[in-house]
């Protein structure tokens, strides 16, 4: 944003006929430090520094760290699901297999 204000600024001290060179100057200089910062900006989102990686590879890293989590809960899910219905059959089962009277010894 600063550097669309500062380029429409010298944009519109050309439109002078008789512009002041100074502060020509001054807003050329305030565009080149700028443009320098968003230069370097965009490196480091791109490029790794050294032992690191960019913030491009960390962003595809997480995305698919915050995929691989939702496929895990899912499969949690899932086992939850099936370890309630074992729990349900196995009860059900425990009634047959109850005695209701215990048996004589001969």
């Amino acid at each position: 944003m600063q550097l669309q204000e500062k380029r429409l600024e010298y944009q519109a001290l050309l439109d002078n006929q008789r512009p002041n060179q100074a502060r020509l100057d001054g807003v050329q200089g305030d565009i080149r430090r700028l443009e320098a910062l968003v230069a370097d900006l965009n490196a480091q989102t791109t490029q790794a520094a050294e032992g690191e990686n960019s913030l491009a590879e960390l962003n595809a890293q997480l995305q698919m760290a915050q995929a691989d989590v939702a496929s895990r809960e899912m499969l949690l899910q899932s086992a939850l699901q099936q370890l309630e219905q074992t729990r349900m059959e196995a009860n059900r089962q425990v009634r047959y297999l109850t005695t209701s009277v215990e048996p004589v010894a001969p």
